[in-house]
């Protein structure tokens, strides 16, 4: 599912917005954005609004004048936001229909098997000798393959079982439907831990960038690692 903030084609010459700052203008579009990524709802906190979204009170002081945001107890409020935005609840049940509908679909599918077949003495041994063979019936023999996961060198699950690991374009398998599913849960997880730690980490921007040590208005240095630097004496 794409999740995106909506921006009315008319809000450029909107009444609310006609004189409104550069810096008002920009944190509005910056915070929706911000809102939608994180599923806030259209909630902007003054913590979110100074470190993340390096603004200010009085930025945002505007925008409640305008009518385009509202006070709320520790932050601020998008007006009207669940009329024109996904909200979390949406989001979250719509998620949980779509991997219903893929575990069911997977579930549908047969296992496949590989079968081994072993022809009839009397085609292989036209002299009637079976001093090898003794036993093989004349019949094919079905043999099934156990089926292991992989994991990549990364951790994370690959989406193939191992016997179409090289395939590109594998058959309806089993093996490969729960390596599939073990891979999108580990992908779960993995984001949700992420998305947890950028949430309450204070030396990160929202795309979980480290800020300069010498102070945001340098920019960012790369991917932050959520510790505090250790001075080294």
């Amino acid at each position: 599912m794409v999740i995106r903030f909506q921006v009315d084609p008319d809000f450029y010459d909107h009444p609310k917005t006609t004189g409104m700052s550069d810096a008002a203008f920009s944190l509005w579009v910056r915070a929706g954005s911000f809102s939608a990524a994180k599923l806030q709802d259209g909630f902007i906190s003054e913590d979110v609004l100074v470190h993340t979204l390096r603004s200010s009170v009085e930025v945002a002081e505007e925008l409640v004048v305008r009518g385009l945001w509202r006070r709320r107890r520790g932050g601020f409020q998008f007006h009207q936001y669940a009329d024109r935005n996904l909200t979390k609840e949406r989001v979250e049940s719509d998620r949980a229909t779509d991997r219903d509908r893929k575990r069911k679909t997977r579930g549908s599918v047969k296992p496949q098997e590989e079968t081994l077949f072993v022809r009839p003495e009397s085609e292989r041994n036209p002299d009637g000798n079976q001093a090898e063979s003794e036993g093989i019936p004349e019949r094919s023999v079905s043999v099934s393959l156990s089926v292991s996961e992989s994991v990549s060198e990364s951790g994370r699950p690959v989406d193939r079982c191992t016997r179409h690991t090289n395939d590109p374009s594998p058959p309806p398998c089993r093996g490969c439907a729960s390596a599939r599913e073990a891979q999108e849960k580990w992908d779960h997880e993995t984001s949700t831990r992420r998305q947890n730690a950028i949430r309450v980490c204070r030396l990160c921007d929202a795309d979980g960038r480290r800020w300069d040590p010498a102070g945001k208005h340098r920019g960012t240095v790369g991917p932050c690692n959520h510790r505090p630097l250790v001075a080294v004496s």
